[in-house]
């Protein structure tokens, strides 16, 4: 019987909210090591009310715990008593909070990074936002409430209305969040100007054929803002070698800065493929990804000569003869 009652016991205690941190808490109260925290039970209606932590009741202690009403005082906090604290009345519970430890004064390097691929009226930044032995991770504009969680690619995609031909005022101010699986928490501030994050996406281009040569017909991203002559980009070509397999880099300033239409490169001869990427040339920004490998045509046997039609014209001498 009272092997029954410890199982109802425990049932009871994790069925609002488990003790174990498994996703960012919906509400928690973060404290530096050794400072004072406050919990209040906002949503007992009647008092006095009881606290567990994790699950084991709060009594008063002089150096962990200080009762009144529907408050308890943490009056040094340590890694001891970080974890879940909830409130109960009438033998229910009513509301909880997570305590964790801030350690935001550990983290050196901005965990935050972000890229746009254009300078458009409405832009969409991508944001990642990692750091070691931390799971859950939230970021929010500085001027908006609403907190964005990562994609399941890890991504969060801020979207933000600028003029693309006015200068930018005011950086954008990133606020992030994370918690760890060992309750501790970090809270950072991240800003910047759209002109430094520019990544460009991949341009297009295409082998074609024109007087009998090989050319790289080269665009800009589907993405990119224009006009070409205001937000002009930088090509970087890579060229393979048939011969050694040998990779030459060349750079193109243009090649349509201006018109679409005449942004065609001569590839070089005995060259087996081909990739491209591209920058803001003005801002000299962020390279944007590589194209996948393109072949530039068929490699020609030696002498130029076709080998299949010499077989079939050998059958044919051959037929005659018998």
């Amino acid at each position: 019987m009272r092997a029954s009652l410890s199982i109802i016991t425990v049932l009871c205690l994790c069925s609002l909210k488990v003790s174990a941190l498994d996703t960012f808490p919906e509400k928690f109260v973060a404290g530096l090591n050794g400072s004072s925290v406050t919990l209040s039970c906002d949503k007992a209606i009647k008092t006095p009310v009881t606290w567990n932590f994790e699950d084991e009741i709060v009594e008063s202690h002089e150096d962990m715990f200080e009762l009144e009403g529907n408050t308890l005082r943490l009056p040094k906090l340590e890694v001891d008593v970080i974890g879940n604290f909830t409130c109960w009345s009438e033998g229910q519970e009513v509301d909880y909070t997570y305590v964790l430890m801030d350690m935001s004064d550990t983290i050196t390097d901005s965990p935050v990074s972000c890229t746009a691929e254009n300078f458009n009226c409405t832009s969409t930044i991508s944001c990642t936002m990692k750091e070691k032995e931390y799971q859950y991770f939230r970021l929010r504009d500085e001027r908006n409430d609403g907190w964005l969680t990562p994609s399941t690619d890890g991504r969060f995609l801020l979207t933000h209305k600028s003029n693309p031909f006015a200068e930018e005022a005011e950086p954008i101010v990133l606020i992030g969040e994370a918690v760890s699986n060992l309750k501790y928490y970090f809270k950072i501030h991240y800003s910047f100007y759209i002109r430094d994050i520019i990544r460009p996406g991949c341009p297009r281009v295409s082998v074609l054929k024109k007087n009998n040569l090989s050319v790289l017909d080269v665009n800009p991203p589907d993405s990119w803002t224009l006009p070409l002559s205001f937000f002009p980009l930088q090509h970087e070509i890579e060229f393979q070698k048939r011969t050694d397999g040998k990779i030459i880099s060349q750079l193109y300033p243009e090649p349509n800065n201006t018109d679409s239409s005449i942004g065609s490169i001569t590839i070089p001869t005995g060259t087996s493929k081909l990739r491209a990427r591209c920058r803001d040339s003005l801002l000299l920004s962020q390279w944007s990804e590589w194209t996948v490998w393109q072949n530039v045509g068929k490699r020609r046997p030696k002498n130029g000569k076709n080998p299949k039609k010499k077989d079939k014209k050998k059958k044919r001498i051959h037929h005659k003869s018998r």
